[in-house]
């Protein structure tokens, strides 16, 4: 079996387990309705990986390059500033969706509840799949296929270990 396969595996273990065990948690702490409404943002979340354009996918054949040809500097400077940048628009979406979700929902008369909470667990999701996606662009530039996946599976274990404890 290849690390690839077992990365991949492993990351759905994992996400079925953490949802198993962190959803009772969540449910006690948001309520029912805020809960589902959680579970609205971190599907509206998952669609944000798509902001990236591709940019990802970009780096890492730049990453390659600058491995390649042994310019560490070029990869040193590549890698941290699309780091940055993918930061930039997480923190960017997790401040909107904190900020104006919440009002937009009680405008609407969605909501009775603050909601920040569950715009910013969704939130956050969506930046640590960003950030878990410039690793694995540059695991796959290093051309280490077999533990490309192995950032999601981090990902997956840091937004379930910080639902949990958000949620105590």
């Amino acid at each position: 079996m290849s690390w690839g396969v077992f990365w991949s595996l492993g990351s759905l273990v994992l996400s079925t387990l953490g949802t198993l065990l962190v959803t009772p948690v969540l449910i006690r702490a948001l309520g029912t309705a805020d809960y589902g409404l959680y579970l609205l943002v971190l599907s509206v979340s998952s669609y944000g990986g798509y902001f990236d354009l591709g940019l990802g996918w970009a780096a890492g054949r730049y990453f390659a390059q600058d491995l390649a040809t042994g310019r560490r500097d070029h990869l040193t400077q590549r890698l941290s500033s699309v780091a940055a940048a993918f930061l930039l628009l997480g923190l960017v979406a997790t401040a909107l969706a904190v900020g104006l979700g919440p009002r937009l929902l009680r405008a609407a008369g969605g909501v009775r509840q603050d909601a920040r909470l569950c715009f910013f667990l969704g939130s956050a999701s969506f930046l640590l799949s960003m950030e878990a996606g410039v690793l694995a662009a540059l695991l796959r530039g290093a051309q280490r296929f077999g533990t490309a996946g192995a950032p999601a599976v981090l990902a997956s274990a840091l937004l379930f270990g910080g639902s949990y404890v958000v949620a105590q």
